[in-house]
């Protein structure tokens, strides 16, 4: 009975998760559409006779083969800050019906958005069932709520998420049979020549993803003669992640050597994480009770920006907020005061309520 009310209780809190939605207290005052172009690599299937917000399947590619491109983002005005209320992809660069960019170019839009804006550029990865175009509309909007402090165009991967509430276990094959091609497509975007001003931006199940890939590069660079020191990326933000702790602790050095800087935001009552955590037996990385607290990484307390009552989507101001503090380069404690608070008993960092 036990073990039946639980899975009951698992399926309508992942339920809830996906059928809720985060806004600010008010609007921005403008009206009309702001457009905002994201790149995308994708090892999704894609259906050319579907609008474009529903075009990508939720199939993996034979071989889980790479798609790259641009999708046009349009985002209505008035628009509540971490809200996807409205926002849906248009169109995209090149059309569908064409094969799409190639590595080379890929990479060179991508150096070039960097270089020419001289801001860091968003790159992120979606979760458990998570579809194309809700990866491509988080991006946006996150783009769109953190300017002027980012560039203009920001990137997604997207794995083919079953896109099924019952697809989790599904979704966790989906993830690491995807580890090579993340790596790859980390690899595509870095900079060889320098640190690549990019902000990597994990949520949940996408954590997994992209902690996989950088272990790998790691290895792989560990392999390298002469050795290679220098950081490829500047950041690495994890949202709400759904990791094993304990692979996040053996492979954290590697992280911190590949990222300049390591945060992860977590919540003491992300209810989702800890129903994984039922199922696997594990203790989860964005669960702010057993969030690795190891040196040389930042982890905060998300709480008091709980914006639905799961727990496990806080995206508003408050998170934002400190996004674009941790982008100009200050540390937890110069945004004590403004940003964040500190438990006076545990030492813990937490965002203002």
């Amino acid at each position: 009975m036990t073990r039946a009310r639980s899975t009951i209780n698992l399926l309508l809190s992942l339920l809830a998760i996906f059928l809720s939605g985060c806004s600010s207290l008010a609007p921005s005052a403008l009206t009309g559409t702001d457009r905002v172009n994201v790149y995308f690599a994708t090892t999704r299937q894609f259906s050319a006779t579907r609008n474009p917000d529903s075009a990508f399947l939720n199939r993996a590619t034979p071989n889980e083969r790479f798609r790259l491109g641009t999708a046009v983002v349009d985002i209505p005005l008035p628009h509540y800050e971490g809200s996807p209320r409205g926002v849906k992809i248009s169109a995209f660069k090149p059309g569908l019906e064409q094969a799409g960019l190639t590595p080379g170019e890929f990479h060179r839009l991508v150096k070039a958005e960097a270089q020419n804006q001289r801001r860091p550029v968003i790159v992120f990865v979606h979760g458990f069932n998570n579809g194309f175009e809700s990866a491509a509309h988080r991006a946006a909007i996150f783009t769109h709520d953190l300017q002027p402090d980012v560039a203009a165009k920001p990137i997604i991967f997207s794995w083919p998420s079953e896109g099924k509430l019952l697809g989790y276990s599904s979704d966790e094959d989906s993830a690491l049979l995807n580890q090579d091609r993340a790596r790859e497509f980390l690899d595509l975007i870095r900079d060889r020549g320098a640190l690549s001003p990019i902000v990597l931006i994990g949520h949940s199940m996408g954590g997994r993803v992209l902690t996989y890939a950088l272990r790998d590069l790691a290895l792989i660079r560990n392999g390298h003669w002469p050795p290679i020191r220098q950081p490829m990326f500047a950041h690495l933000i994890l949202l709400e992640p759904d990791v094993n702790t304990d692979y996040f602790n053996e492979n954290l050095v590697r992280m911190r050597a590949l990222c300049v800087h390591v945060t992860v935001y977590a919540s003491s009552h992300d209810r989702a994480l800890r129903l994984s955590q039922l199922l696997h037996g594990f203790q989860r990385e964005g669960e702010f009770s057993t969030a690795s607290l190891a040196k040389g990484i930042d982890v905060i307390d998300a709480s008091a920006a709980k914006t639905d009552f799961i727990g496990h989507a806080y995206d508003g101001p408050q998170l934002f907020n400190d996004i674009r503090e941790l982008l100009h380069g200050r540390t937890m404690e110069q945004r004590l005061g403004t940003t964040l608070t500190k438990n006076p008993g545990s030492g813990a960092f937490a965002l203002v309520k």
